[in-house]
């Protein structure tokens, strides 16, 4: 038998194997990872007495206008309550030539606090904080209350967004954040539901002052 063939018969063999490897193990990462959003914010929604989120039908017509596009295989949606009004969590998909990139966009309804601030954030702490620092400067706050905006917005993992009424946080890292040694983990992603809704509850507080 023709030994090229043979060498190509078992690369094709282990091309599929390993195909199929990463839909298994990847398609159990990501379902893990989703059963761990959904019971963080769950749990989070229950703590602060705010009910059971509810599925949320059109994710891509709540998200900010520049990541609709993006959303190329939504894997999670829901529709809850904050202390200052609605709170929407969307898990989605987004793919080059190389990978799938999973992202959770957490949506925090900030009502007339939003208007002038700067659009977006990049993800790294020194971004997220030059962009707190145009929120204080359009909100005209004074040199405590731009610091005590900064830290909130330093704290929250991922990119910020401010349009419409809403303060949006993109965090990128599913499912990785939200496992631990493979089974589903809630502690990071309560740790981003909590300092969303901290740099939230700030800037309606400043808004409002």
């Amino acid at each position: 038998m023709n030994v090229s063939f043979l060498v190509g018969s078992a690369i094709v063999v282990m091309g599929l194997a390993m195909a199929f490897y990463g839909v298994v193990v990847g398609g159990g990462r990501e379902r893990a990872a989703l059963t761990a959003v959904r019971t963080a914010l769950d749990r989070w929604s229950a703590a602060h007495g705010l009910g059971s989120p509810s599925p949320l039908a059109d994710p891509a017509g709540a998200a900010p206008d520049d990541l609709p596009h993006r959303m190329e295989r939504v894997l999670l949606a829901r529709s809850g309550r904050w202390s200052g009004g609605a709170l929407t969590v969307v898990a989605f998909v987004e793919s080059d030539e190389q990978a799938e990139h999973h992202f959770l966009l957490v949506m925090w309804e900030i009502p007339g606090a939003a208007a002038g601030l700067p659009e977006c954030s990049n993800g790294f702490r020194r971004g997220r904080r030059r962009w707190a620092r145009g929120c204080a400067s359009a909100l005209g706050l004074d040199e405590a209350a731009t610091l005590a905006v900064e830290q909130a917005a330093g704290e929250v993992d991922g990119s910020l967004h401010a349009s419409d009424d809403r303060l949006a946080v993109l965090h990128y890292g599913l499912p990785g954040s939200a496992l631990r040694h493979g089974r589903p983990d809630t502690g990071r992603l309560t740790a981003l539901l909590d300092s969303g809704e901290r740099l939230a509850l700030e800037l309606v507080r400043h808004a409002r002052a």
